[in-house]
C-alpha cells in the first residue's frame, strides 16, 4: 500500500505536462518503444530490481548492466549484500550456461566460477524470472503482449497521465489497470517511458491488495556504446572472475 501511494503522490507533485501537449495513446506508446528498441545494438545502465517472492518483498538489488544483441548480458552487483557478484550469459555460448561468481564475504570464501543452467535453483535464487528474460527487449515484449491481449479482450484500461521529471529526464507516466484474471500478471502497473529515448525506464506492478509485486528501473541508460565480445568475456581484466 505504501509503495503505490508513494508513486501516486510523487506523480501528483511532479507532473509537468503542458495543457497544449498531446499525450500518446498507451498502446501506441508501447509499439513505439518496440520500434526504438529495434534501432539498438547495445546499451549499458544501472539496473535496480525489487521483487516479491513467496509473499515476501526482497530488498532492492542494484547492478551495473551491459547488454548486446542478439543476447549477451553482463551484470555486476554494485551494492551490498551481494556487492562484487558478477554474472555473464551469452546466448549460444558456454553450452547455454551462466558464468557467475559470488560477491560479499561468501565470494571471498568461495572463489569459484559457477556454470549454471539459467533455471538452476542457485541461478533462480531471489529471482522471479531467469536471466534469459532480462533486459529491455524482454520488458518491452512482455508489456506489449499484455497490452495487445487486454485490448483484444476488451479489458484494457490504460492512460498516459502526463510528463514528469525522473532521474533528471522527462518521462511519460502511464497507468495500466487490468481485471483480476489468470491470463494477466497483475492488476495495476505504472510505467515510465523516457520521452526522448522512447524506451521504458521504470515499471512497477501491484496486486489487487496494492502490494508491490515487482519493480524494475534503468538509470543512466546509454545506447549504442560499442560493446564488443570482450565485454562478455570472464577474462576481461576489469572483471573479478576467479582465475581457477
Amino acid at each position: 500500500m505504501i509503495k503505490r501511494f508513494f508513486l501516486v503522490l510523487t506523480f501528483l507533485i511532479a507532473v509537468n505536462a503542458s495543457a497544449e501537449e498531446s499525450l500518446p495513446d498507451p498502446l501506441k506508446l508501447m509499439e513505439r518503444c518496440k520500434q526504438s528498441y529495434q534501432n539498438l545494438n547495445d546499451y549499458t545502465a544501472t539496473f535496480i530490481k525489487e521483487q516479491r517472492l513467496r509473499g515476501r518483498l526482497r530488498k532492492p538489488e542494484t547492478t551495473f548492466l551491459k547488454f548486446q544483441k542478439p543476447f549477451s548480458i553482463y551484470m555486476k552487483w554494485i551494492k551490498n549484500p551481494d556487492k562484487g557478484k558478477e554474472v555473464i550469459y551469452v546466448e549460444g555460448a558456454h553450452n547455454g550456461k551462466i558464468l557467475a561468481h559470488l560477491g560479499g564475504v561468501i565470494g571471498l570464501l568461495t572463489p569459484t566460477t559457477f556454470r549454471l543452467e539459467p533455471t538452476h535453483p542457485m541461478a533462480m535464487g531471489g529471482n522471479l524470472k531467469p536471466i534469459t528474460k532480462a533486459g529491455l527487449g524482454n520488458m518491452i515484449g512482455a508489456l506489449l503482449a499484455i497490452y495487445q491481449l487486454a485490448e483484444k479482450n476488451g479489458d484494457l484500461e490504460s492512460v498516459c497521465k502526463g510528463v514528469k521529471r525522473h532521474q533528471g529526464r522527462d518521462v511519460y507516466v502511464v497507468e495500466r489497470t487490468l481485471p483480476k484474471k489468470e491470463i494477466y500478471p497483475n492488476n495495476y502497473a505504472v510505467i515510465y517511458v523516457d520521452k526522448e529515448l522512447m524506451l521504458p525506464v521504470f515499471y512497477a506492478a501491484f496486486d489487487d491488495e496494492d502490494r508491490l509485486l515487482e519493480q524494475y528501473e534503468y538509470r543512466d541508460l546509454k545506447l549504442n556504446v560499442g560493446l564488443t565480445e570482450k565485454d562478455f568475456d570472464k577474462k576481461n581484466s576489469e572483471y573479478k572472475y576467479p582465475i581457477f
